[in-house]
């Protein structure tokens, strides 16, 4: 249900919101979209169970931030991209990037009450009896924002991916890490093929019919 949202569309259970669309469970919010769980977010888009956050986007578990993207169980931060630490100058630039690949494929959480109802989060025993809810609140939370981001095009994650590997200021191994558990998504860290060394051109000893060859390898 939502209550006095001014110029704000298909936001579920959210109150408050100022031109902030697709919301779940999110008040207070001001052109801010596709948060979940997430309350007094400010030009803030795609945060889960975080409040307080300005200019931020995609964090996950944040209390309180500015300029800030994809960071988890972090409170009170500042120009920081996946728990790391950068200038303005570089963040800005790493944001932009990021946003750009995303755009509007935001991780929409705006149909938990549909998906409820059709019992996602129970667990069954072998016989499909219910036997309990699934999770603690805020493991459900999580897991809710989770499913956004699996139907988020995978030709996007893998963009965003690559934008990652290729930032020469990132510690690549933790970002991938942390985007994992923003995220959900599972991503490793491809180490170099070995180099095989070309044997175009050398000449070898063949021994065909008992008759001794020297051949020449393309």
């Amino acid at each position: 249900m939502e209550n006095s949202n001014i110029k704000s569309n298909s936001n579920n259970c959210s109150n408050g919101n100022n031109y902030s669309n697709s919301n779940n469970c999110s008040n207070g919010n001001n052109y801010s979209n596709g948060n979940n769980w997430s309350d007094g977010n400010n030009w803030s888009d795609g945060n889960n169970y975080s409040n307080g956050n300005n200019c931020s986007f995609f964090n996950s578990k944040v209390l309180g931030s500015h300029k800030s993207i994809f960071c988890h169980s972090e409170n009170g931060i500042c120009l920081k991209a996946f728990n790391q630490q950068l200038d303005e100058e570089k963040i800005d630039e790493l944001s932009k990037k990021i946003r750009t690949a995303i755009g509007n494929n935001l991780p929409y959480c705006t149909d938990y009450q549909r998906r409820l109802g059709l019992g996602w989060n129970q667990k069954h025993d072998e016989a499909n009896q219910f036997v309990s809810q699934q999770g603690e609140e805020d493991e459900t939370k999580e897991k809710v924002y989770h499913e956004a981001w699996d139907r988020v095009p995978k030709e996007i994650i893998s963009e965003v991916v690559k934008i990652i590997r290729e930032c020469e200021y990132l510690d690549t191994e933790k970002a991938l890490e942390v985007f994992g558990k923003v995220t959900g998504i599972s991503t490793k860290l491809e180490s170099a093929p070995e180099k095989v060394e070309s044997l175009s051109g050398t000449t070898c000893k063949v021994t065909v019919g008992g008759k001794e060859y020297e051949a020449v390898i393309k």
